[in-house]
């Protein structure tokens, strides 16, 4: 995932931490997770299985089915992301 733009809202303490042009990738993070988690699943298998999937910390998903795990639980309306 690539951010293309970003705006920041008036008056809100929430500020979001990336600039334009930083990539994320598709394993890590609630913004990815929220957008992959309603793609075309033979996109994403094969996304998943080309991508360097890094691990940020112990609960980082690595293994597409662990992250097939994840995207459901966004579909459920859940979905914590979680800081070291």
């Amino acid at each position: 995932m690539v951010c293309l733009d970003k705006h920041e809202a008036d008056g809100h303490l929430v500020r979001i931490s990336y600039e334009r042009g930083s990539i994320f990738t598709p394993n890590a993070g609630a913004s990815a997770l929220v957008l992959f988690a309603w793609d075309d699943p033979a996109q994403l298998a094969a996304l998943l299985g080309s991508a360097e999937l890094p691990r940020y910390t112990a609960a980082t998903p690595v293994q597409p089915a662990e992250i097939a795990a994840v995207l459901a639980d966004v579909r459920d309306h859940v979905l914590v992301s979680r800081r070291p």
